[in-house]
């Protein structure tokens, strides 16, 4: 529903991005699904501790940064514009 409403486009079983709200959907879950009795996450399970960092909504536009910054000259962009 967030695509359609930002992007103005029908998500369909077959589109591209499919497969990336699949991943999405088990990020999330793994985050913030209690499971069981224990009251935690699995993400609490794993790290001790909850996941306290920050979310974005799948298909929002963010910047992001070359990892790699020995082979960028000194004066080329570091940042780029993703979704």
């Amino acid at each position: 529903m967030v695509m359609e409403q930002r992007w103005k486009i029908k998500v369909s079983v077959a589109s591209w991005v499919t497969p990336w709200l699949v991943n999405h959907a088990a990020w999330l879950y793994n985050r913030y699904q209690v499971v069981g009795r224990t009251c935690k996450t699995p993400y609490e399970w794993v790290h001790q501790r909850a996941y306290r960092g920050e979310i974005h909504e799948i298909t929002q536009p963010v910047m992001g940064r070359e990892s790699d910054l020995t082979e960028i000259p000194k004066l080329d962009p570091r940042w780029y514009m993703g979704i």
